[in-house]
């Protein structure tokens, strides 16, 4: 019995930690195309996740980093803390409402990237992954002076170097 318990432990074990690495579910953006993050894989990117309710946020955090960082690689999540649910296509109406049509945010309807990375999506959440797709730093909270500062000298090394540039930021 207690060998039947160890085994089940230790595959339960590893199930856990593949699905805490697993690649996300491809999710479309708000015009219904796909917006996937594997096709942004294998280099340095910052994941920018809020709820659809504070998308400002997004915005603000992205325009902000981007004026010292121009070859930052970003992946745009919007989720959903609003109950009940609203639909795939009523967040979209909204997201095409607010956000330039350049600028494409995934639409999360199931939390899947809050929940993986255990983020509390009330205010907007920074993740940095490096080009193994490990999480380097986790960042909550508006842009201001302090966390803004912070969050630059993270980014810089990873997006401010001559290899940075070998992939197009998704705009």
């Amino acid at each position: 019995m207690k060998r039947l318990t160890l085994t089940l432990l230790l595959v339960l074990g590893s199930a856990l930690s593949h699905a805490e690495t697993a690649i996300p579910p491809e999710l479309t953006d708000q015009y219904g195309k796909p917006y996937s993050y594997e096709s942004m894989s294998g280099q340095p990117l910052l994941l920018i996740i809020a709820d659809a309710r504070k998308l400002r946020w997004i915005g603000s955090w992205e325009k902000k980093l981007r004026r010292k960082l121009p070859e930052l690689r970003s992946y745009r999540v919007s989720g959903v803390l609003k109950t009940p649910t609203p639909t795939v296509d009523e967040v979209a109406k909204v997201l095409r409402r607010w956000v330039p049509e350049n600028v494409p945010i995934a639409i999360d309807i199931n939390n899947y990237w809050a929940t993986r990375f255990t983020l509390d999506i009330d205010q907007p959440c920074l993740v940095l992954l490096n080009a193994n797709g490990e999480v380097v730093a986790k960042w909550r909270g508006r842009p201001k002076k302090a966390l803004l500062r912070e969050v630059l000298e993270t980014l810089q090394p990873y997006f401010d170097t001559p290899t940075a540039n070998t992939t197009p930021s998704p705009e």
